[in-house]
């Protein structure tokens, strides 16, 4: 059907504009529009990205996660709702009781036997290392229980503890029956060991190795007598919470059992602990517990 004039000069008039528009970007962009770069889509996230934080602390992930870390580390899963309960605190001793390297020189604890030795260990100096006398610590778990534990120790001369060796030894948690050593410092006749603070708590065998994978500072621990520590089965964990750990510690609004309490109950891998957290003393309501917004 033939178009009458006025319409066949606006559709003149339409693509004459088309073409000047089109002559104009290319002159603008020196010819090049039709190598205009396309817009970048974003990425896919990586598949660790895809797990949100609804799953992460879901009762069913959790679960999962319990038993597949129970069968990497060859104990028995806990149940969540077991595993809610409040562990048994102890704090067994306060005070400033002085070690003795004698039989009856020790402390003994509901959980603990507590013993002073002194051995000959590698120390380090400027000029080199050498053997010396050392006071030696030995912790024994007297139970049949799994235990995380404290022992904040006192001695009379830090100096002389500053280039001392480390023994090998697990400074977190005590298998049934286990006992460990830790140095202390080097001694000289006026060197005094004093124990001012014993604390443990009773923990599953799950919770054992979740704890273990931790640095002992993350748990607030003195780095002098820790510095041996050998992490347990995997490596050792580094949760991001440690300057918050610190800086609630600092203000007296976190402490020892607050953090092992959290970390025997979550995989340090998963979870991370956050300041308002507390020791348990009752049924907790749910697992993992939800960070506070």
């Amino acid at each position: 059907m033939a178009l009458d004039r006025d319409k066949q000069i606006y559709l003149a008039g339409g693509l004459l504009a088309v073409a000047m528009f089109a002559g104009g970007m290319s002159a603008w962009f020196g010819g090049d529009v039709e190598k205009l770069p396309l817009r970048q889509l974003p990425q896919a996230p990586a598949p660790e990205e895809t797990i949100t934080r609804e799953l992460r602390y879901g009762a069913e992930y959790y679960k999962a996660l319990l038993v597949e870390d129970a069968r990497k580390y060859g104990v028995s899963a806990p149940d969540p709702k077991g595993l809610a309960q409040p562990f048994a605190l102890f704090v067994e001793f306060t005070g400033r009781q002085r070690l003795q390297a004698r039989k009856e020189g020790g402390l003994d604890t509901k959980h603990l036997k507590i013993t002073l030795e002194v051995t000959k260990e590698w120390a380090q100096a400027p000029g080199g290392g050498f053997t010396t006398e050392h006071a030696v610590v030995r912790i024994a778990n007297k139970t049949d229980m799994y235990l995380a534990y404290r022992v904040v120790t006192e001695p009379s001369d830090v100096r002389r503890c500053l280039n001392k060796g480390d023994i090998p030894q697990n400074a977190i948690a005590l298998t049934p029956q286990e006992e460990i050593a830790r140095t202390e410092c080097t001694i000289d006749p006026t060197t005094a060991i004093y124990v001012v603070t014993v604390e443990v708590m009773e923990i599953p065998a799950l919770s054992y190795h979740y704890l273990c994978r931790l640095r002992p500072i993350v748990l607030l621990h003195e780095d002098r007598v820790t510095a041996g520590h050998q992490a347990g089965r995997g490596k050792p964990c580094d949760p991001i919470a440690w300057a918050d750990i610190k800086a609630g510690a600092e203000a007296k609004q976190v402490d020892w059992a607050d953090v092992v309490d959290f970390y025997a109950r979550h995989s340090c891998d998963e979870y991370t602990f956050f300041r308002g957290y507390k020791f348990s003393i009752a049924p907790l309501p749910r697992l993992p517990v939800l960070p506070r917004r």
